[in-house]
């Protein structure tokens, strides 16, 4: 069997100058662009591109809300408000399809920065502390899986229907939970707890960086109570990774 050729994940610089933005912008408009051409001319393999298009709206709207003061998304700012001014060809309803495809996709994969990275058709993946890591062979292996049965969008709807109602329910049907077992039927092998940790947090930060922006708005709006409750919550968690960090300093 040929060995699939891995590509290297391209961190986007967190450089907020002027001319760096301008910069980012042009290479990822001409990436998107470039991408959803692709997306409308493939035939064959169109659903698989489809997703990598969407997967990749998710990434830079993740970035854009991040490093831009947490633009929403409203008419003029945000990812609808980006590609308007940069990619005016794409156009965002059928984007925003795609997108919501990825995002489907990547559940049914473990979800979190790792499955957007398989999607991509990408080898290695940054975790939220900059450190870069393989992509795990079975998420590469799932990915491919996925797209060995879907041949159309209906059926990557149909499996992701069957996905989100067998998972973590008892007495789900067999093969149902699509992170413990694969679409060949085989069971995966299980995670070890260093796996598991690692999933567990780079899904939760990469949610928190999806929804900063709403999450800094609706803080503001949050009863005294609700906010107290949250704030010892996170206050908790941060507790915990800062004694992990400590460790290290031993």
């Amino acid at each position: 069997m040929a060995k699939k050729k891995q590509t290297r994940a391209v961190a986007v610089q967190r450089d907020n100058s002027a001319s760096a933005k301008a910069m980012a912008d042009k290479q990822v408009a001409n990436e998107l662009s470039s991408q959803y051409g692709i997306v409308v001319a493939k035939t064959g393999e169109m659903l698989r591109e489809a997703v990598k298009f969407g997967t990749m709206l998710i990434e830079w709207g993740c970035f854009l809300g991040e490093s831009r003061g947490g633009d929403g998304g409203g008419a003029d700012s945000g990812l609808k408000g980006w590609l308007a001014k940069h990619c005016p060809e794409i156009n965002y309803n059928t984007a925003m399809g795609y997108k919501h495809l990825a995002e489907k996709t990547a559940k049914m994969v473990g979800g979190g920065n790792m499955a957007i990275a398989a999607l991509q058709g990408k080898g290695e993946v940054a975790t939220p502390d900059g450190e870069v890591v393989d992509v795990e062979a079975k998420v590469i292996e799932e990915v491919d899986e996925i797209f060995a049965k879907a041949d159309s969008r209906r059926k990557l709807e149909q499996m992701y229907f069957e996905f989100s109602a067998g998972k973590g329910r008892a007495g789900r049907p067999k093969g149902t939970n699509r992170l413990r077992q694969g679409y060949g039927g085989q069971e995966a092998a299980p995670l070890t707890k260093v796996e598991s940790a690692r999933r567990l947090w780079a899904d939760l930060v990469y949610q928190v960086v999806k929804h900063r922006a709403g999450l800094y708005s609706a803080a503001k709006l949050l009863p005294r109570e609700d906010a107290d409750k949250s704030y010892g919550e996170l206050k908790a968690l941060c507790d915990a990774l800062k004694a992990r960090l400590d460790e290290e300093k031993m």
